[in-house]
């Protein structure tokens, strides 16, 4: 079947017509324009809202689509989630208004039974008591007395009865509903779509409905789920802190990160760590075996079998200077050799007067204009991490287009029994058992819903 394909409207570069990218802003892959696809299958341009971004690498391009896709898809699946909560809500609701109504209707129908009852009787005491009035006034003293008596104690019994049923509704209705803070759990701990369950998708399912801050060349954030037994621990800490001078520094720099791989010889590499000059064969035996049985893909079976060649891996992450971003990845490769870490490099930078920011050092920039060290980490977490396991950074780009975080409201949690997932290949690993905890956050700024920010495993 013939695939329909529709033109980009600024460069004519030819796209597939899909559904989920009608309605949805999207960069043209090719010259870097933003348009909307219509229904009618007719792209339109769409004017830039604020400052372009950086020009990404050209793997980043090529995963632009896909990565649109997938957060597409964790929209929908959060959207369904959400719908179906707030269905419940409404069920329990009317639940509640219902019962609210069915005791009011019983208390009133026994109230007129026993207003009825006391009218009957009290004919047929009227009768009675004229009958015995020939008999004398004590009698009627008497039966008046204890009718009296009677009729005050049911009136007693009815209204208890009545009271009594009413404040068990009440309570029963409360028991059953939940705060924000356990809709938001519940919402989480919800099973995953059917085809994704015990697939490494169902992690990704759950990292969606998180506050996901992947940062790069950092492990994810731990996924638990089966949250069993799970309660709030104290009341929620709200915090104004308007952080809005610092991320806007992060205007006018690009963000640069990427792998940078070179190679010495052992009498190098020995220089650059300090290591005292050896003999040859001293050299294969204590440092150069060594240092390559640490090297993954390197194998070093003998001191014979070892090559004298070393490789140094680092993966820098900092922000530099726009229009300086091509000056900085050509001293990065004339300087290899000198390069141990990002401080290191961010020093050499720096000297040849480019302007560097290192993304570890984010944290204790906003630590001294937050005010606690929690809205330091969830704010720069968020910042610098990924929102999807393909590299989206929509958290960053959003609070670089105006959307700065000020209100943070921050809830404890912890439970027992809780199972650890992680995604390994074509299959799920599961470790269960665990006691958790964890936080919930609610910033209004970005999302006006609670959603779990990180987990820990006692």
């Amino acid at each position: 079947m013939t695939q329909t394909l529709f033109p980009c409207p600024h460069c004519g570069a030819k796209y597939p017509f899909k559904k989920v990218l009608i309605g949805r802003n999207v960069r043209c892959t090719k010259c870097r324009n933003a348009f909307a696809l219509q229904k009618t299958g007719i792209a339109i341009k769409v004017e830039p809202r604020g400052p372009t971004q950086p020009e990404q690498s050209d793997q980043e391009d090529q995963e632009a689509p896909a990565t649109a896709r997938v957060q597409a898809d964790a929209d929908l699946s959060l959207n369904e989630v959400k719908q179906k909560a707030q269905e419940r809500i409404k069920k329990q609701e009317l639940l509640k208004q219902k019962l609210s109504d069915t005791l009011s209707n019983a208390a009133m129908s026994a109230l007129e039974a026993e207003v009825e009852k006391e009218l009957s009787d009290e004919k047929k005491t009227k009768k009675k008591t004229q009958i015995k009035k020939e008999r004398g006034t004590e009698i009627i003293r008497t039966n008046q007395s204890q009718l009296d008596h009677k009729r005050n104690q049911n009136f007693l019994y009815i209204v208890s009865a009545c009271i009594g049923a009413l404040v068990i509704g009440i309570l029963v209705v409360l028991l059953r509903a939940e705060t924000p803070q356990e809709l938001a759990i519940s919402i989480y701990a919800q099973d995953p779509p059917y085809d994704t369950k015990d697939k490494p998708e169902s992690v990704d399912h759950y990292r969606s409905l998180m506050w996901y801050a992947q940062i790069p060349n950092k492990k994810p954030q731990v996924v638990i789920v089966d949250l069993e037994n799970s309660s709030m621990e104290g009341e929620p800490e709200t915090y104004y802190s308007d952080l809005s001078d610092e991320l806007n520094k992060f205007k006018s720099l690009s963000r640069m990160y990427k792998q940078i791989s070179w190679k010495a010889t052992s009498k190098e590499f020995n220089q650059f760590h300090g290591i005292k000059e050896l003999s040859q064969e001293e050299r294969l035996q204590r440092e150069l075996q060594k240092q390559l049985a640490l090297q993954p893909g390197m194998e070093a079976k003998n001191p014979d079998e070892a090559a004298p060649i070393i490789q140094k891996r680092i993966v820098p992450d900092l922000w530099i200077s726009k229009g300086q971003e091509e000056t900085a990845r050509s001293l990065w490769w004339n300087k290899q050799l000198k390069l141990q870490d990002e401080e290191s490099l961010k020093n050499h930078l720096l000297k040849d007067g480019i302007t560097v920011i290192l993304s570890s050092e984010l944290e204790s920039i906003l630590s001294k204009k937050a005010v606690n060290k929690e809205v330091a980490t969830f704010v720069s977490r968020i910042f610098l991490g990924k929102t999807d396991n393909k590299g989206s950074f929509a958290w960053q780009d959003r609070m670089l287009d105006g959307s700065m975080p000020v209100n943070f409201t921050f809830q404890k949690f912890s439970g027992t029994r809780g199972t650890h997932m992680r995604a390994r290949g074509a299959k799920v690993f599961k470790r269960a058992g665990l006691h958790y905890s964890g936080t919930l956050v609610k910033c209004e700024e970005l999302d006006p819903d609670w959603r779990i920010f990180e987990f820990t495993v006692d």
